[in-house]
């Protein structure tokens, strides 16, 4: 992998935004307006960027490219499945450093940048409702193969109302419900008697 390649990833790594292992990097790289000379240190790869005002952010006091612009460069790293995942954290609801609308503003902003095909795939199928990278990848898995869209994280009541579980993906009106599974499910005989216990429930 170049370091060209990983360059993208930093700004990534520093808000937190998940990757595959492959993509991430121990080194620093550093971005300088396109006019200036990179930086050149020790364990520092630099780069020239062009970057508007609004391209900035900060994170721990640095300058950073911002979320919508780190996203976008992504594109040319990523697969759908990682992009949308990188983007579902992003605007994931309770802790957002953007919006859908914000990132399909970014996008119109840049007309020639290049992975556009991807990131316009990419857009109508974030959500905000998304909790984890896997089940992000899980859900585009199913809309590639052809199944309906899902809502995530949904909660599921019987017909009195009664509550009797949250799961992943649901398609009510396929009433289908689908959910990512860790290692420790099967792993841990507790987990693994509360998932049957829940899906005597779904089933009744």
């Amino acid at each position: 992998m170049s370091h060209v390649d990983n360059s993208r990833a930093t700004a990534a790594q520093l808000y937190g935004v998940p990757l595959p292992r492959l993509h991430e990097s121990v080194l620093l790289h550093v971005g300088t307006p396109h006019a200036r000379r990179p930086v050149d240190a020790a364990g520092v790869i630099g780069h020239r960027m062009r970057l508007r005002d609004e391209d900035y952010s900060k994170v721990i006091r640095m300058p950073v490219s911002g979320p919508e612009r780190t996203w976008l460069d992504l594109a040319s790293l990523l697969t759908l499945r990682e992009l949308v995942a990188a983007g579902d954290f992003l605007v994931r609801r309770g802790a957002p450093l953007t919006t859908i609308d914000v990132l399909r503003d970014a996008f119109a902003r840049y007309p020639g940048r290049p992975g556009r095909p991807l990131i316009r795939a990419a857009l109508p199928l974030l959500d905000a409702g998304a909790e984890s990278p896997r089940e992000s990848w899980l859900r585009i898995m199913l809309i590639e193969a052809g199944f309906p869209a899902f809502e995530t994280n949904q909660n599921i009541v019987d017909e009195n109302g009664n509550f009797v579980a949250r799961v992943d993906l649901v398609s009510r009106r396929h009433r289908i419900v689908v959910e990512y599974e860790g290692d420790h499910h099967r792993s841990d005989p507790v987990q693994w008697q509360r998932d049957v216990a829940r899906a005597r429930e779904r089933h009744r």
